[in-house]
């Protein structure tokens, strides 16, 4: 039960990760190493910090519900969940600036009856 509940989550992930559109890495503009590192810092920062949150969160909810102290509780809950939530979008990213990226492209070209930008 668990290894087909594992290879149906792998297929939906797989779908969404398919989507991505790779446009070619143009690495002529100057500091663009630079950049890169300094996104891919950034990138694994917030997943550290969001860790960190889940489980200091998880663990001050869990201790504050033990010890009867249902505010603290309820502030370690919230930890735990931003710290979840944080983790989703920063792995998200790239594949939601992806769609959105679509999306926009889809608007620029739409016929002349629909709704249409200037870019």
């Amino acid at each position: 039960m668990f290894n087909l509940a594992y290879t149906q989550t792998q297929l939906a992930v797989g779908a969404v990760v398919a989507q991505i559109v790779d446009p070619g890495v143009n690495t002529s503009f100057p500091g663009y190493t630079l950049a890169n590192n300094v996104l891919g810092w950034l990138k694994w920062l917030g997943l550290a910090g969001s860790l960190a949150s889940f489980f200091i969160g998880g663990a001050v909810w869990g201790l504050s519900q033990q010890g009867g102290n249902s505010m603290a509780a309820s502030r370690g809950r919230s930890y735990a969940l931003g710290g979840a939530a944080g983790a989703v979008v920063i792995g998200l990213g790239a594949t939601i600036v992806n769609q959105l990226s679509t999306v926009g492209m889809s608007l620029r070209s739409a016929p002349y009856g629909a709704i249409r930008l200037k870019m």
